[in-house]
């Protein structure tokens, strides 16, 4: 089983909507391999991270859709959502 269909599986098993594991798939599908390599492997090492991860993908998606009618806006909540998402890997790094 190569890395992306060990994470589908992770993925399909979880505890999150159905709506979310379809999301999931659907990025997973489009992502380049490096990306699903990585994925895997914090996942792998940190399961019980998936739904902050999945919450934090939901914030992306909501702060790119603000691109259309206010990119300021989307701007801002990106940065912020990045400056989290750094503190939260730069944190499992250190466990």
């Amino acid at each position: 089983m190569d890395k992306k269909e060990k994470l589908t599986a992770f993925i399909d098993a979880s505890d999150l909507s159905a709506g979310d594991k379809a999301r999931w798939i659907e990025m997973l599908n489009a992502s380049p391999e490096n990306f699903i390599e990585s994925l895997q492997e914090i996942l792998e090492q940190f399961p019980q991270e998936l739904s902050w991860f999945n919450e934090i993908y939901k914030r992306k998606q909501a702060a790119f859709a603000l691109f259309k009618t206010t990119k300021a806006e989307g701007q801002t909540q990106l940065k912020e959502i990045f400056e989290e998402e750094k503190k939260k890997l730069e944190e499992l790094l250190n466990k």
